[in-house]
């Protein structure tokens, strides 16, 4: 009886050291399983330069995205200039972002990153507009003023500047007002003399979809002063 009484307390003693065995294993398993959340969550950061500004220059923005301290360079952004929550551009695939505030004033401008698996986060920056004391007044017209998906149209642009027309500068067009402009700045010259091969201040274009299409044109004078006028076209 108590040979049997001591086999019975060896096997007890063997069940309980194997389940001792058992809890190693889970705390191994759930320190492998923590190890994956160590990448961190998406943050984003935005700067402006200047953050104080006028309107009568651009504002420059620039978003930095990471997960966790890892930088990261492909990932899309869309921005709320006016911080009310409805965001003036569609996600784009670029950093910077050039913006003119056409009025004074205090802004919280905020910016959406969303990564390549949809994963999305915001970031906010303040910038205050002052009132620019020469600003670059901006005119456009367009010929003709409706047409078709096969109409080429001709848009004329003017800008004066102490109530002067400005000689030459730089310009760059919004085909369908996102304020995400769709052409560099173009150099131009107000009245380029006959044969001289000098760009004059206008510019043609074609549009695919039909609808009243807001178009934008953005006028920078080489003293950095910027301008902007826009004009609705209907295209049947």
């Amino acid at each position: 009886m108590r040979h049997l009484f001591w086999l019975l307390s060896i096997s007890l003693c063997l069940l309980w050291c194997g389940g001792c065995g058992g809890g190693g294993s889970s705390v191994d398993s759930n320190s492998s399983s923590s190890s994956g959340v160590q990448l961190g969550s998406l943050r984003a950061s935005v700067t402006a330069t200047p953050d104080n500004g006028l309107t009568t220059a651009l504002t420059k923005f620039t978003v930095t995205a990471r997960h966790g301290s890892k930088l990261m360079s492909d990932f899309t952004a869309r921005w709320d200039w006016e911080g009310d929550g409805v965001y003036e551009t569609p996600y784009l695939a670029q950093a910077n972002m050039d913006y003119l505030f056409v009025t004074p004033g205090t802004r919280t401008v905020t910016v959406q990153v969303r990564d390549m698996k949809g994963r999305t986060t915001v970031a906010r920056t303040t910038v205050t507009v002052a009132l620019g004391a020469h600003p670059l007044l901006t005119r456009i017209r367009v010929t003709p003023e409706s047409g078709t998906t096969a109409t080429l149209f001709t848009f004329f642009t003017t800008a004066l500047q102490d109530d002067e027309r400005i000689p030459s500068g730089e310009m760059r067009w919004d085909w369908n007002g996102d304020y995400v402009f769709d052409t560099p700045f173009i150099a131009f010259v107000a009245d380029p003399a006959p044969g001289s091969g000098d760009p004059p201040p206008t510019l043609t274009h074609q549009f695919a979809t039909p609808g009243v299409q807001h178009v934008i044109v953005q006028v920078r004078s080489f003293d950095g002063t910027v301008g902007t006028a826009a004009v609705d076209v209907v295209v049947q």
